[in-house]
């Protein structure tokens, strides 16, 4: 997820497809135990944070690196940034890969068995618990990434562009502004979030634009399920707005805006945003700036029992 908003773009509706390969001969690194895992096992580590509170974490990589995307997996906690940077997290650490692209990475997702990771000049990566494996096929710059599977994913571009990948070649369907998050809970409950660009569903095709909060730039989507969506956007007491499957209502955040959602449940989502974390209850927002941010948050993403927020600077909290 971007922070900063980007030039307004025309829209232009469009449907095209590219032939895609997925190259392993580009591969870096897999975990740095060896073991080449792929389950979905959650990562249980000994608490290294007092109950309750941020700690901050030290990324093996220089401070200037802009980590823009985090997703866990096969027991792990992997995050993307600029320059192709890749880092892995166990209960050990974390500890820089091998990256196979010098492109900036934006976006990532898992599945039980893969991890996905989308950047500049149509960069697509794909772990496969061993190796990291390039996705062609695609050239627009890429900001976010979610699938329902490694043959269903959805990969949305700086351009407007949403790229569909099942499992041997890509669809580009342009539904216009900067698509700065995708989101889903099925093959046919697909989310979009754009920067002049609106709120998008995707059934089985595109809906028109859709506009909870009376503004065209949107920041985050969250769709835990057909009845439980969640869009952000700089609203005044429009913030946030929760979709149960026929209307939206509004959630007021006072002001702070949420640039990128994680959920791990219904009354348990997290957010991130400028300088702040972010988590709803069910009940409201609690917004708190832990100790040490001084610059941008990017992501966030966690397991059964920890969450992970990265951002500008190399920066990495983890809240146990």
């Amino acid at each position: 997820m971007r922070s900063t908003l980007l030039a307004t773009l025309a829209v232009v509706a469009c449907g095209g497809s590219h032939s895609g390969t997925v190259d392993g001969s580009g591969g870096g690194d897999g975990p740095h135990d060896g073991s080449g895992s792929g389950s979905g096992d959650a990562m249980v580590c000994p608490a290294s944070c007092a109950a309750g509170t941020w700690c901050t974490e030290t990324a093996p990589i220089a401070s200037s690196t802009v980590l823009d995307a985090v997703a866990a997996f096969g027991g792990k906690v992997y995050a993307f940034g600029s320059g192709g940077t890749i880092i892995a997290r166990d209960c050990t650490g974390w500890t820089q890969l091998t990256s196979p692209t010098t492109h900036n990475l934006k976006g990532a997702w898992a599945t039980a068995t893969s991890v996905w990771a989308v950047g500049d000049a149509g960069t697509v990566l794909q772990f496969d618990g061993s190796t990291w494996n390039q996705v062609t096929g695609l050239t627009q710059n890429l900001l976010a990434v979610w699938g329902s599977s490694d043959s269903d994913v959805w990969a949305v571009s700086m351009s407007g562009g949403a790229s569909h990948w099942n499992g041997s070649m890509w669809t580009t369907t342009s539904i216009g502004g900067v698509l700065l998050a995708v989101s889903g809970s099925a093959p046919d409950n697909v989310w979009t979030a754009a920067e002049s660009g609106y709120v998008h569903q995707y059934t089985t095709s595109w809906s028109a634009q859709i506009d909870p909060s009376g503004n065209p730039t949107y920041f985050a989507s969250l769709a835990r399920s057909a009845t439980n969506v969640w869009v952000t956007s700089a609203v005044s007491n429009k913030e946030t707005q929760n979709y149960n499957g026929s209307m939206w209502t509004a959630h007021s955040t006072g002001g702070n805006v949420i640039q990128a959602l994680w959920g791990r449940a219904d009354n348990d989502i997290w957010g991130a945003g400028s300088l702040k974390v972010a988590h709803w209850d069910g009940g409201g927002w609690v917004f708190a700036q832990p100790a040490g941010v001084t610059m941008p948050l990017e992501a966030v993403t966690g397991t059964a029992t920890d969450v992970f927020v990265v951002g500008a600077g190399a920066m990495i909290l983890h809240r146990d």
